[in-house]
Formats: structure tokens, sequence, C-alpha cells
């Protein structure tokens, strides 16, 4: 079993440095450099996503996205996948709490400081993809073939039948997202994973376009969605001016006027944003765009009618949840 586990370990850390040394590594020169099988070469990729190392798939091969590359960390990315690889081995035998699990991993992969493209977020929330829909999503990008599938939507909760030509397969906060051409719809989307239900290939091969480029398209994203950006200019109070300060933005800047910091930057899908910002309450408030401001005065009107009871003191029967302990 030691020697088994010692060959997997040296086939990740192998793996690793071969992503690190260039740009875009395919499926067949990995499985061609560490003398491995294209299975086990997939398995390769699977184990580095499992300890924490996001690996993007393209249609020209698998990349290493640059914000691991240029994280602020103690240890070498070396360092880091073996002290992973180590920890993964402990959480499989129960060989220490979840807490401090956490914390370990979080000093080797330490999150991003601008809201976007964070590494690792949590390492007990995933969300749940169907068995096997990774490896064939993976093929699919690869291979450039189309695929069907039942996918339900984030809005409505209703599963509606596609069919999409993938183009690339991203990891963001703990969830892998497809972006693909939906030939329902007629225009490039972004799918996750874990709504994507029944997939199988389709009998239909696709030709992308040679100058898409992922970047380009998730550019002003705030994590994943994508469209027209807008200018957002918000502003933030002094109990939470410092944490903004802090913050470093690809597409804007921050700076403090008298007792308010203030941040402007270009962000395409507002919905997320306004997810982000809404964590600060009334500490924080959006001054442009106006959507953006409606967006969050509906968000915050129906959380007051959650609320309204006890603010006003007023009792109002709840319906208890069926199972409160964990």
């Amino acid at each position: 079993m030691a020697s088994w586990r010692t060959a997997r370990l040296q086939r990740t850390i192998q793996a690793f440095e071969l992503l690190l040394s260039d740009a875009v590594v395919t499926p067949e020169r990995l499985a061609r450099s560490l003398n491995l099988t294209a299975k086990q070469a997939y398995a390769c990729i699977q184990d580095l996503n499992e300890i924490g190392v996001p690996v993007d798939v393209t249609p020209s091969g698998f990349c290493i996205p640059s914000a691991l590359i240029e994280r602020e960390s103690d240890f070498s990315l070396r360092e880091s996948i073996i002290l992973s690889m180590g920890l993964r081995l402990l959480e499989e035998q129960d060989g220490v709490d979840g807490e401090t699990l956490e914390a370990l991993r979080l000093q080797l992969f330490p999150q991003s400081d601008d809201g976007r493209a964070h590494i690792r977020d949590d390492a007990h929330i995933h969300t749940a993809v169907a068995p096997g829909a990774l490896g064939l999503l993976r093929k699919a990008v690869w291979k450039q073939q189309r695929l069907r599938m039942s996918y339900r939507s984030r809005e409505s909760h209703e599963t509606t039948g596609r069919e999409i030509s993938p183009y690339t397969l991203v990891h963001r906060r703990s969830s892998w997202y497809v972006i693909a051409y939906c030939h329902l719809r007629g225009e490039a989307r972004t799918f996750k994973a874990a709504r994507m239900e029944q997939v199988e290939r389709s009998a239909n091969e696709f030709y992308q376009d040679p100058e898409y480029d992922p970047n380009d398209y998730l550019l002003y994203s705030w994590n994943i969605m994508a469209g027209k950006p807008n200018v957002v200019l918000a502003r933030f109070d002094e109990s939470v001016g410092r944490l903004i300060l802090e913050k470093k933005l690809a597409h804007g800047r921050v700076w403090q006027e008298d007792q308010w910091v203030y941040m402007q930057t270009l962000v395409s899908g507002l919905d997320e944003f306004s997810w982000w910002i809404m964590q600060y309450g009334e500490h924080a408030e959006v001054m442009q765009p106006l959507e953006l401001r409606r967006i969050l005065a509906m968000r915050c009107a129906k959380m007051s009618e959650h609320y309204a009871d006890a603010y006003t003191n007023r009792s109002r029967s709840l319906k208890p949840c069926r199972t409160t302990s964990l």
C-alpha cells in the first residue's frame, strides 16, 4: 500500500511540474512524458483538483490558472503539492479535524484578495457533480465533441434539454463551470457542472473559433458570469474601509476620501457583484449603475420582510426545519 501511495504522489508531482513548465500541456504529452496510460494521466489531473489545485481544461490541453502561479505563500508550489497530498491522506483516515485541515490548506493555497478567482474557498463546501460528468466534460472539450444534457436553471429551477459545444472547463470558488456554445440559445453561455444532468456525447463534432480565448470571455467577470461590462462605483464606511483598501482590482481602483473608501471597477455579471457587496450590509453603498442599485433594493426589501417581526418585536409563527443537527 505504501509503495502504491508513493508512486501516486510522485506521478502527481511530476504532472504538476510538467504543467508548470509550459502554458498548455496536451493529454497525450502528459501521458507520454510520464509513461502513463491516458486513464492514469486523467487520474493525475483529478488528484490535483481534489487537493485544491484547479487545472483548467481547454481544447489545446491542460493549464494551471495564473492566479495559482502568482499566489503569495511561505511554500514553493512543489512543497505545497507534497504537503497537500499528505493532508489528503490524513483526511481519508480521519487523522486531523476539519478546522485544522482547512487552516493548513489555506496556508498552502491562500485565497486571492481581489474577490476573483479564489483557488480554494472551503474544503468542506463542494457542489456535487454527477458521477463521471467531469471526465466526460474534459474529453469533450479536448476532442471538440458536442454534448447533450438536461440543465437546471439557476433562476427558475426548471430543467431544459440542451446541446452544447464545450469550449473550456474552469474551476472557480469550489465549483466547476463549462463555457460552451448553447445551440438552444444560439450564443456562448456559462454552465455550472453541478446543474448538469444526464450528460452524454452527441454524434456531432464542432469547430471552435481559433480566436476564442476564455480569459477574454471572463475578462470582466467578478467570478464566473460573463457579459457586457458595467462601470460600478461603490463606497464603504470606516468600519470596513480598511478591508477594501487592501484589495487589488484587475480593472479598477480603490481610494479614500474623508471618512469613505471608494471602489470603481468594470464588472460583467451584476448579480455576482451584488452577492459579494451584500456581505458588508449597511456599511456599503453602490452609487452606480442604477440597475445594480435596483437589484440591491429589491433584495433588501425582501430581506426586510423576512425580519420585520424581529424589528417590531411582533412574533410570528415559523415552520421549523425537519432537521437541525449537522
